[in-house]
């Protein structure tokens, strides 16, 4: 999905959610699945050019720690909405009872990897066994990693995890002090050029056969059924301002 398509679902969706008209505004909290990052940055388009406010919402954009820190905030209430990982919510609802639902997808792939380098003679997912790898400690990552190494034929067990900040993961595999880390696909282009004169070594989770959501827009159970969704009333109210957005990012 195009960056403006996206741009044009949250907005919809966000209003259709509250159900509000633009005359009587709503506050509404959402968080980021990691941090802020360009990923992101279609939603601050939204808000600097005032298409929330155009829906009748006023949106703050709150600071992520990963997709399953995400689905506890919006969970606990912490945030309204949330962008975040399919796998970390499934996860959620099976293992913890999280009443927390996914309301649009955004990626419709796998964007989950694990990132080393040449000089760390990790050529093929078999190769991590006996190797350390970090990622954040929220991170949907290494949750789904289990179902990455059954597809891509890696005894999970031989695989070290350990958890760091997310700012330091670069410089913890640009200076070699660890084998590896998890990041997203759409990452790899600044992380390729943090850790040069090294060439980055990308083992992606779909590359295994895994083909699975990615991340999406996410809400409680009681919140979706409090706040009916409208999204067919808010489109039809201005069709051709939407039309035209759909025909922009097509």
């Amino acid at each position: 999905m195009r960056p403006l398509a996206r741009l044009q679902l949250l907005v919809a969706v966000a209003a259709a959610f509250f159900g509000v008209l633009p005359a009587h505004s709503a506050d509404v909290n959402f968080i980021t699945d990691f941090g802020f990052n360009g990923r992101h940055a279609y939603y601050y388009v939204a808000l600097d050019k005032g298409y929330y406010k155009a829906e009748g919402l006023n949106v703050n954009i709150l600071r992520g720690q990963g997709s399953i820190d995400a689905v506890k905030k919006v969970a606990s209430g912490a945030a309204d909405m949330g962008f975040a990982d399919a796998g970390a919510l499934v996860l959620a609802r099976g293992n913890d009872a999280i009443p927390v639902k996914l309301l649009a997808i955004v990626y419709a792939s796998p964007p989950h990897a694990i990132f080393t380098t040449a000089d760390r003679g990790i050529k093929v997912a078999k190769d991590l066994e006996g190797k350390t790898v970090a990622d954040s400690a929220f991170s949907a990552i290494p949750v789904i990693f289990k179902a990455y190494a059954q597809a891509a034929g890696v005894d999970a067990g031989k695989v070290k995890w350990i958890s760091a900040e997310s700012a330091a993961l670069p410089s913890l595999l640009a200076t070699g002090r660890v084998d590896a880390i998890g990041q997203f696909t759409v990452g790899e282009p600044l992380l390729a050029d943090t850790v040069k004169p090294k060439t980055i070594v990308r083992l992606a989770y779909k590359d295994a056969g895994l083909d699975y959501y990615g991340n999406g827009i996410v809400a409680t159970e009681a919140m979706i059924k409090e706040k009916p969704r409208r999204r067919e009333g808010i489109r039809a109210r201005d069709p051709e301002r939407h039309a035209g957005r759909l025909r922009q990012s097509s």
